[in-house]
């Protein structure tokens, strides 16, 4: 887990090219027309003072779906299961101040916690509120805080995960824009590894419509009928590309 910065501006912009220096990746469809590119990078601060990260068991699942008008709506759910089994100086609650990085303009629509639906509100940085958790019982919403940074907004959240416990957050999104093309089409996902994870178990599931004849899929991956599968680690950064056609 290496990441480099020189004060040198050409020997810096050699490590940006090649995805050494830890920036947050810039778009893969640059100059390729009928190309529709997403991003997604969940980042993590542990802020309790333990060594809790060591504990962890980390799952990302990650689903897509294209609608026949060529949106995307896209759900993201990630498990935390806290194997340590005691609070103290090494053990104990992993306090996850948890950032989700998704395309600029990206909304954020649902956040379900362990199967129950959370009532928030999105707040913009500016604003400072106060971080709540969805540990509180009181009525008052979930305050997200929306960051825009790098050409990527993210939200954030801080989420406890307990000794001996697990959570599941699922995130519902969905970006802006529809997919655009003529007759042929590309679509490129970059799912981002954040320096310092390791072997996460990573899920992808991309639903293409009706409408759509899947050409080309990523190496490794299952198509059935128009949905295709992916199951790997998120051991380092994963490029997606997938071709289409209309029918």
């Amino acid at each position: 887990h290496l990441a480099f910065y020189f004060h040198s501006e050409a020997l810096q912009n050699t490590m940006v090219r090649y995805n050494w220096a830890g920036k947050l990746g810039g778009s893969l469809c640059l100059d390729q027309p009928d190309c529709f590119f997403d991003y997604v990078m969940p980042v993590e601060a542990n802020l309790g003072i333990n060594k809790a990260n060591y504990y962890l068991k980390r799952k990302i699942r990650q689903k897509i779906d294209i609608t026949d008008d060529f949106y995307t709506h896209s759900q993201l759910d990630i498990s935390w299961q806290n194997t340590s089994t005691k609070e103290s100086k090494t053990e104990g609650t992993y306090s996850n101040y948890f950032r989700l990085y998704l395309p600029i303009g990206t909304e954020l629509l649902r956040l379900v916690e362990n199967g129950r639906e959370v009532d928030f509100a999105v707040v913009d940085e500016a604003v400072k509120p106060n971080i709540k958790t969805t540990d509180k019982t009181d009525s008052s919403k979930l305050e997200i805080i929306k960051t825009t940074e790098a050409g990527k907004v993210n939200y954030g959240l801080l989420i406890r995960v307990s000794p001996g416990e697990t959570k599941t957050y699922s995130f519902y999104y969905q970006k802006p824009e529809k997919i655009e093309f003529e007759k042929n089409g590309l679509y490129k996902l970059l799912a981002q590894k954040q320096l310092g994870t390791d072997n996460d178990e990573y899920f992808l599931e991309i639903n293409f419509p009706d409408n759509l004849r899947i050409l080309r899929t990523p190496s490794g991956s299952v198509t059935k009928n128009n949905t295709v599968e992916y199951k790997g680690l998120l051991d380092m950064d994963r490029v997606f590309i997938y071709s289409y056609s209309k029918k």
